[in-house]
């Protein structure tokens, strides 16, 4: 969720409809809430995943499972369009983690677990 400014949220959360429960929580937080509950959510992932591991699905998750959400948030502001990449499957989300963090295979299929369901 690092990707974007935590206002960028903030804008989806509030002018798109959101899928998942964990988006509904998490995307209209101010800055320094947000930034605790993200905290909070990678120790809870540390808890059983590497860190690498954690910080790829924290990065992907949003764009996966919110993805209708990200994509009308663009249709308005597809200034965001970079930042904010299409990620329309588990398979995508994790070769696209794989470019931006040095993932081995038994990691990529610890990520692709993870995003196989839906967020906490």
């Amino acid at each position: 969720m690092y990707q974007v400014a935590v206002p960028v949220w903030n804008q989806i959360g509030e002018t798109v409809p959101l899928k998942t429960d964990w988006a509904k929580q998490m995307f209209p937080l101010p800055e320094d809430q947000m930034e605790k509950a993200l905290a909070l959510e990678e120790k809870r992932l540390m808890r059983t995943e590497e860190g690498v591991v954690a910080a790829a699905y924290l990065k992907m998750m949003p764009l996966l499972w919110e993805r209708e959400a990200i994509a009308q948030y663009k249709a308005e502001h597809p200034e965001w369009e970079a930042a904010l990449p299409e990620v329309n499957d588990v398979e995508e989300a994790v070769m696209l983690a794989s470019e931006d963090l040095p993932l081995t295979r038994a990691q990529q299929g610890r990520l692709r677990k993870l995003l196989s369901t839906l967020p906490l």
